[in-house]
């Protein structure tokens, strides 16, 4: 309280990049997420993709959050960056819900990039909550999302993805 904020101007992307992986430790989580979401328009889009990659060593709700908020609204770059931080949240209940919304988002089902990194993560967070979705995934014309689709009901290992597998 009364202490004033003042914003950051790092004009080099490198030495903001060092500002960031300093403060990528598990006990800052809270500053990135607070970062990211209060003054994402400062932070320029290779340090945000950085970010990502950081937010996504602190599997934690609040990180889970600001990641999943960048599934619906940055780049392609970072959507794709932060589905595959998003994979490695195992133990963060709802990762596995907030992916599969985020397939469904309009301008996300235009991205088959985004599109493949968001099934590759499902596969990686292993949920059988995800296969009946997976299964419709495998079965699409974009065959490189369908066959990532196929890959991550294998990684499920559920006896439901049999017919899916052959």
């Amino acid at each position: 309280r009364g202490a004033k904020a003042v914003p950051l101007s790092v004009p080099d992307p490198q030495v903001m990049v060092g500002l960031c992986n300093a403060i990528a430790r598990p006990e800052s989580a809270a500053i990135h997420a607070r970062l990211l979401k209060e003054r994402p328009h400062e932070i320029q889009p290779a340090v945000r993709r950085e970010l990502r990659h950081d937010l996504g060593k602190v599997p934690h709700a609040r990180t889970q959050e600001t990641l999943v908020r960048l599934l619906f609204s940055e780049p392609e770059g970072v959507r794709v960056a932060a589905a595959a931080a998003l994979g490695r949240f195992r133990i963060v209940a709802g990762t596995a819900r907030a992916l599969l919304g985020a397939l469904d988002d309009p301008a996300n089902r235009k991205r088959p990039i985004v599109r493949l990194s968001i099934v590759r993560a499902l596969g990686e967070l292993g949920d059988a909550d995800a296969l009946s979705r997976l299964h419709e995934i495998a079965a699409q014309r974009d065959f490189d999302v369908a066959g990532e689709a196929v890959s991550a009901c294998g990684k499920i290992g559920k006896t439901d993805s049999i017919p899916v597998l052959l």
